[in-house]
This record gives structure tokens, C-alpha cells and sequence, in this order.
């Protein structure tokens, strides 16, 4: 009877085996995971076998492609967060379904902050040279505009200050700096300054970049000794409450937390142009393509609810109240800001160098501003941004 059981035992680990075996052959292979946020090792070729590192991939490829792997990290992160842990896979869960990102938790190398710099003087020279006045606009990333809602023994020090020694070394170069950041942490309260984010996302939400416009606006016409009056009458406030919120640290987190959120859209009453740059030419567009992609939607995401990520456009306001044209260099913390520009200047260029390969001297031949502002939040991984500039 013992030799019949361990006998069926037997046949059944192997027989499970195989089956894993089986399905994971047969299962089309993922290309990246939203819940670890990182693209998964595909099937090592010929040439790796070549190259000596085909045993490691194959490792890595079996790994990442294993068929129930989501299921099982969804398993560990529940697991985590029904034992009480306040940090996972390198997120803080705070109260009432906030989710925290990493934060800096050391101080940028000088030589780091020396590169950054150097690369945003490289281009601001050519953009000089073009009789553009420079400006670098630093906005307020949640994990350094929420630090207190971090627990105890998480260290905050480190971002505010590496943002000061940053702007520091750019305004050294001759670029005007504008520091959201500092300016949100000295006159908001907390709640105020909660009110402005997504609370599993890691963006701020419309009525955050409607303040940081604001202050941009009045920072500027110090700047140019301009007077520029906004008026608030040009804004409407929408809640798009009846949707799902797609947030990026719900997703990366296996969506533990429900995807009801709180979504202001702010847009503006005037009328504008889109154009969209393509093959050299500026192209009009509809205001969709670029505008509330997927406010429609069921569930969206930030980018579907403010503005999308595209390589270049244009936005044009015959009645702006100045002139000028601007040109922004951006990271996805402007997308809620974009419409609000387009008050002010005539022209305003968005620049994505995230999208597509970017090349600042075809951007330069095509977009003819007054102003270059760069706009990236305090937040960015500094490594990542130059590899999308040095492409």
C-alpha cells in the first residue's frame, strides 16, 4: 500500500513538472512587468551563446518568464502588507491608501550634480545662441513635496538639498532657476500640499500644476521685468470621480489598493491650435490627440487624464497674453501644466526626450521661441534623463 502511495506521489511531482514544463513552453513570453516595473529577459539567441552569456540569460529568461510569476509576487505583497510591513518592494504604504516612493536617501555626488549641469549648459549654449533666455524650472517630485508623511526612521533630508545644490550649480552656468519645490514646502500646509497629489501615483494632480504655473508665471516676469496678470476666470475645474485611477505605485504593487481616486482636471476655456512635428513640418491636429487622451475611458491613467507623451508639438494662441513663444524640455510632471502655459505665450513647444530619439539641433531648427525652460521634477533619476539626452 506504502509503495502504491509513494509510487502515485512520484507520478504526480513529475507529472506536475512537466506540466509547468509544458505551459511555460507554451505561454507567448511577456515583455515587461508592471508590477516590478522593469522589461523581463526575452529568449537568449545564437549570438549570446557566442558571447558566453547564454547559461545567465537562459537563468534569467526562466526566471522572468516563469507563467505564474505575477500571481506570485501579487501573493508576496499581499502577504507583506497583511503582516504589517510598511515598506515593500521599495514602496511606503502610509495611512488611508497613500503609497510612497523611494526618496533619496544620500547626497548626490558632486560629481553627478557637475555632469547634470554640464549637459544642461551644453544645450542652453545652442539655445543662446538662437538669443533664447534659459530658465530651468525644478518641480516638486510627491516624494520630496510628501517627505512627512514618510514613517520615523525613514531618512528626508537628502532631496530638498540635493535639489538646492543642483539649481545651485546650474545657476552658476548663467541659467535662471526656479525652485517649485522650495516654494510649495514654505506656503502650503500639508493637507494643502496632499490635496495636490495622487495618492497612488507618483505625479501631482491638476490643482498641484495650477499653482506651480503660478508661481512660474510671477518668477518669470521678475525674470523679464514683464508684467503678466492670469486670470482665473479662463479655468474650469472638473472631478472625474466616476472613473478608475490607473496609479503607478498601485501597479507596481499589484494593485493592493482600490483604484478610486480623487481626479481634478483643470483645462482651459480658450481656444488653441495643436500641431504635432512630423517629418520636419508642423502639422495641425485635434485637441484629442494630445489633450485628455482617455478621459473617456472607464479607467485611465495620469498621461490619459492630462496631456500624452509625444516627441514634439506645438500649441498656438492667437489671444495669449504676450507675444512670446516658449519652449519647454520636459519629463511627465509638465503634462498637467500644458494647457496653462498656453495663456500666457503665443507659441508653447513641447519637448519630450523621452520619446523617440531626441535631437536638440532638430528641435532647434524647427521651434522658434524666446524662451527655453527646462521642466523636470526634483525627483528624477538623474542617470536616466542623460541617457535619453545623449541619444
Amino acid at each position: 500500500m506504502d509503495r502504491k502511495k509513494n509510487i502515485t506521489l512520484i507520478v504526480m511531482f513529475i507529472g506536475m513538472i512537466y506540466f509547468i514544463a509544458a505551459v511555460n513552453i507554451i505561454a507567448p513570453d511577456k515583455e515587461s512587468s508592471d508590477v516590478e516595473n522593469r522589461e523581463l529577459q526575452q529568449l537568449p539567441t545564437i549570438s549570446d551563446m557566442k558571447s558566453g552569456d547564454f547559461s545567465q540569460l537562459m537563468d534569467s529568461y526562466c526566471s522572468d518568464q516563469f507563467f505564474m510569476r505575477d500571481l506570485l509576487l501579487e501573493f508576496d505583497i499581499r502577504w507583506k502588507l497583511l503582516t504589517g510591513k510598511t515598506q515593500i518592494n521599495g514602496h511606503y504604504i502610509a495611512n488611508d491608501g497613500w503609497i510612497l516612493g523611494q526618496n533619496e536617501q544620500s547626497e548626490q555626488s558632486n560629481e553627478d550634480i557637475k555632469i547634470w549641469s554640464e549637459k544642461i549648459y551644453e544645450i542652453s549654449k545652442k539655445a543662446k545662441e538662437k538669443g533664447m533666455d534659459v530658465f530651468y524650472c525644478s518641480l516638486p517630485h510627491k516624494v520630496n513635496t510628501l517627505d512627512f508623511m514618510y514613517p520615523e526612521f525613514v531618512d528626508k533630508k537628502y532631496g530638498m538639498s540635493n535639489e538646492k545644490r543642483m539649481l545651485s550649480s546650474i545657476e552658476k552656468k548663467g541659467i535662471k532657476t526656479i525652485n517649485i519645490g522650495e516654494y510649495f514646502k514654505k506656503n502650503f500646509t500639508e493637507e494643502e500640499l496632499k490635496n495636490m497629489y495622487f495618492k497612488t501615483d507618483h505625479h501631482w494632480n491638476s490643482l498641484g500644476a495650477y499653482n506651480a504655473f503660478r508661481y512660474f508665471i510671477e518668477k518669470y516676469s521678475e525674470y523679464e521685468k514683464i508684467d503678466i496678470s492670469l486670470d482665473e476666470s479662463n479655468y474650469n475645474l472638473e472631478w472625474l470621480n466616476n472613473r478608475e485611477f490607473d496609479g503607478s505605485y498601485n501597479r507596481n504593487l499589484a494593485y493592493i489598493f482600490p483604484k478610486k481616486e480623487n481626479i481634478p482636471v483643470i483645462d482651459s476655456k480658450l481656444n488653441y491650435e495643436y500641431y504635432i512635428l512630423e517629418n520636419g513640418k508642423f502639422k495641425e491636429i485635434s485637441k484629442e490627440r494630445i489633450v485628455g487622451t482617455g478621459r473617456k475611458n472607464k479607467e485611465l491613467s495620469y498621461e490619459e487624464v492630462y496631456t500624452g507623451n509625444e516627441e514634439c508639438y506645438k500649441i498656438v494662441n492667437n489671444k495669449s497674453k504676450t507675444d512670446r513663444s516658449i519652449l519647454v524640455i520636459r519629463d511627465s510632471y509638465e503634462a498637467a501644466m500644458t494647457g496653462m502655459l498656453s495663456e500666457v505665450f503665443r507659441n508653447v513647444y513641447i519637448v519630450d526626450p523621452r520619446v523617440g530619439d531626441f535631437d536638440f539641433d532638430y528641435v532647434l531648427s524647427h521651434c522658434n521661441a524666446d524662451n527655453l525652460v527646462f521642466m523636470f521634477n526634483n525627483g528624477l533619476v538623474m542617470d536616466d534623463m542623460l541617457s535619453y539626452f545623449d541619444n
